[in-house]
Parts: structure tokens; C-alpha cells; sequence
């Protein structure tokens, strides 16, 4: 998906009213976190699972990311915290977008 799929869905769902949803996400998830730092172990449930499971493949692509950059610059080295800072940035773009 691109970044412009990604905002016209964004979009779409203010159109059709179905904030409502992002609500029910928005408390879904919080009660997840809340309490995964209670317990310190991961939460079960659809919601996680499919994050766990997304996660999964966004770490996936980040290792082919930092393959690509260390194939590409053989004197530099991609970090743990470079790969950080790339999901920061997607992180400030997604929060700029949602402004909008």
C-alpha cells in the first residue's frame, strides 16, 4: 500500500462517519497496553494477535531495508537505531496525515 492509499483510506472513513470505529480501536487499545504493563507479558486477543502478527512483518521489511543500505554503502553500517528512527519518521508522517 502506498503512503497516498494509506491517506485516502484515512479520508474515506472521516467521510462516512465511522469515527466510531477508530474509537472503539482507540479504547481496545489502550486497555491492551494497560495491560501488558500491568503484567509485563503480551496480551491475547484478535487485536493483538494481529498487531503481533504486523509487527512481525514490518520488522521483516526493515531487515530487508537495512540489507539494502549495507549492500549499497559498504562502509557504513544500518543500525538498530537507524531502523528506529525510519519507524519515528513513519510515525511523524502518519500524524501530520491525520491532522489533515
Amino acid at each position: 500500500m502506498t503512503f497516498q492509499e494509506a491517506s485516502n483510506i484515512l479520508a474515506k472513513i472521516s467521510e462516512d462517519g465511522e469515527w466510531w470505529k477508530l474509537n472503539h480501536g482507540a479504547a481496545n487499545r489502550s486497555q491492551m497496553i494497560a495491560a501488558m504493563n500491568q503484567t509485563g507479558t503480551a496480551h491475547s486477543g484478535y487485536r493483538y494477535a494481529f498487531m503481533n502478527e504486523k509487527a512481525k512483518k514490518v520488522i521483516s521489511i526493515l531487515a530487508e531495508v537495512a540489507g539494502e543500505f549495507n549492500s549499497q554503502h559498504p562502509n557504513d553500517l544500518f543500525s538498530v537505531d537507524d531502523l528506529i528512527d525510519i519507524l519515528g519518521t513513519a510515525q511523524f508522517l502518519l500524524s501530520k496525515k491525520t491532522e489533515q
